[in-house]
């Protein structure tokens, strides 16, 4: 048989040609197929292969590559009984080596539709591999929109796979696994077809970063995109995520990572564990969309504080997203605060953020509702290991919103802050440290609305409105060394309240003590710098000198530190005791 050449021609009426042929050792087989005119199917065996050939579209020679096993089989051309014409044909045998490989691809030019009133309709194509493996599968359907396909999977005899119906000039991907041995493909143009469809189905191991992964996804069709990817190591993974067109969200496993992706983009990390993970596109059922996801390794093992992260078009009437899940890796139980701005959205519409930790299906932090353009502080604890911050839109929301969270490790003293409290909104409550026992400086300002600040458990020190002029109050409060809450309490009858509040140090609780001066003895009449030890120094603080006289020698100091300030001492100062 290698070597052997098949042809001749045929009447659209006449008898379809046959010859049966002994294939003397199993392997690959380049089938070169062409049609001088007209159109004809080969058909081998039982639909065990079943190729369309067309005139003036010749096949690339490495797409007709099919494995034939020892023994008889029969060869049949079947032309199109429904074209009304000659089909001119010819079959060349040559075998090209042992057994398929992946990735491998299978098209066509033209299938089904009014290719001769339909009457070639599908297609087989065996692929025999030495080694079993989860693969993606590739189906890429070029033609009219309103036309559609479908593409089974078969392990042997076995049904793994079907597709939903993909239609002209979509890109749909999808996750099965092929066997060790025979497995097998078949394509198949819809009954009804307006036109011919051309194909390209690629079936490919499973990839892993760095890799890019683009498709296309019709609103019409219900079917999701997904693939299986290898991760190699836990840490954190770069998704560039991009849309040329429609809107998607990305989802890794089922919550793992969920985003919403609009022609903006987007680009981020996310912490993902070694192993075997799930990507699906979940499309808009609206609109069209062309999307890409980029994933790449980058040497982080766990997230870093502070935590940013934004989204965009959750929720409203009609809309598909109304959520996103969006993972933090932390390598310690850390206190943190959480500051969440809500926009977009009509006036009565809500977002609510949760925490939640490894196992847990209840969440370890919860914001109830934040309504649009609010600035929301609140302080919990972020756990070791993994946490997902769950942003969710309500279901009686009106229109889309938007957000942004970061999660940032506690600030010391001293540190500005500020929010937009509504007056139907949640209280802020941010958690500062003091460094030291000591009095503070609170300077709060109120551009827009009223309300009260609160400091741990002190009673609540109230601002008077400041719609118009602004308010501005300084507090000296007293505060141990370590962690303290503020409170902002907004005036419930005030629909807006914008605030700020800056904390500093205005003195120093610690024992004001001088331990060494150094040099211990100095000349007389000539200028010298000594230095000073000791503890409770701070902004202000000064050392008198008293000469032999006893009188206040003039010097001038400098604070370094709480423990050490520099004095010096001018020539014209006398004997000191």
């Amino acid at each position: 048989m290698p070597g052997r050449a098949w042809r001749s021609g045929a009447g659209a009426d006449s008898t379809n040609s046959a010859v049966q042929l002994t294939v003397p050792s199993a392997g690959l087989y380049r089938l070169t197929m062409a049609a001088s005119e007209g159109s004809f199917q080969l058909l081998v065996d039982d639909n065990y292969l079943r190729k369309t050939v067309v005139s003036g579209s010749p096949a690339d020679p490495a797409d007709q590559v099919y494995y034939l096993a020892t023994g008889t089989h029969i060869f049949r051309i079947i032309q199109d009984a429904t074209a009304n014409e000659e089909a001119n044909w010819s079959v060349n045998f040559t075998r090209v080596g042992e057994l398929d490989t992946l990735p491998s691809s299978e098209q066509a030019d033209q299938l089904g539709g009014s290719l001769g009133g339909g009457a070639f309709v599908e297609e087989w194509v065996p692929l025999q591999l030495g080694t079993a493996a989860a693969v993606n599968i590739r189906i890429a359907p070029l033609g009219a929109a309103s036309d559609t396909l479908t593409v089974e999977l078969f392990n042997g005899a076995t049904r793994v796979f079907t597709s939903t119906a993909v239609a002209g000039g979509e890109v749909f991907w999808a996750t099965s696994s092929v066997a060790a041995g025979a497995n097998a493909l078949r394509v198949r143009a819809a009954d009804g077809n307006s036109a011919p469809l051309a194909y390209t189905v690629t079936i490919s191991p499973l990839a892993s970063p760095p890799f890019t992964w683009s498709g296309t996804s019709y609103g019409s069709n219900s079917a999701q995109a997904r693939i299986r990817m290898s991760f190699p190591q836990n840490g954190l993974y770069r998704f560039t995520l991009g849309a040329t067109s429609g809107r998607y969200q990305l989802r890794l496993n089922q919550t793992s990572l969920q985003k919403i992706v609009t022609t903006a983009g987007a680009d981020f990390t996310a912490y993902v564990p070694a192993g075997t993970h799930q990507l699906t596109i979940d499309q808009d059922s609206t609109t069209n969309t062309n999307w890409s996801v980029a994933v790449a390794a980058t040497s982080s093992a766990a997230d870093n504080l502070p935590y940013k992260r934004s989204g965009a078009t959750l929720g409203g009437v009609a809309n598909d997203f109304s959520e996103e899940w969006l993972p933090v890796q932390s390598t310690a139980n850390t206190p943190i605060n959480v500051k969440v701005a809500a926009e977009g959205g009509d006036a009565d519409d809500t977002l609510r953020i949760e925490l939640y930790s490894v196992g847990q299906a209840t969440p370890i932090y919860t914001a109830t509702k934040l309504f649009t353009n609010e600035v929301f502080w609140s302080n919990t604890q972020l756990i070791s290991g993994t946490t997902w911050v769950r942003v969710v839109a309500a279901p009686t929301n009106t229109a889309p919103m938007s957000y942004s969270v970061e999660l940032a490790t506690i600030p010391n003293i001293p540190v500005t802050l500020s929010g937009v409290s509504l007056g139907a909104g949640l209280n802020s409550a941010v958690q500062v440290n003091a460094p030291e026992d000591g009095v503070y400086s609170v300077v709060v300002t109120i551009t827009v609305g009223s309300g009260q600040v609160r400091i741990g458990d002190a009673p609540a020190l109230t601002l008077a409105n400041a719609t118009t002029q602004g308010s501005n109050v300084t507090l000296r409060v007293p505060l141990k060394a370590g962690p303290h809450v503020l409170s902002f309490l907004q005036d419930s009858a005030q629909p807006q309240t914008e605030w700020q509040v800056a904390l500093s140090q205005r003195s120093s609780a610690a024992v004001l003590a001088v331990t060494s001066i150094s040099p211990a003895d100095v000349t007389v009449g000539v200028t010298t710098t000594l230095t000073v030890s000791g503890s409770g120094f701070e902004s202000g603080t000064s050392v008198e000198i008293v000469d032999s006289s006893d009188k206040v020698a003039p010097s001038s100091s400098v604070v370094v530190s709480d423990t050490q300030l520099l004095l010096t001492l001018p020539a014209s100062t006398r004997a000191c005791l």
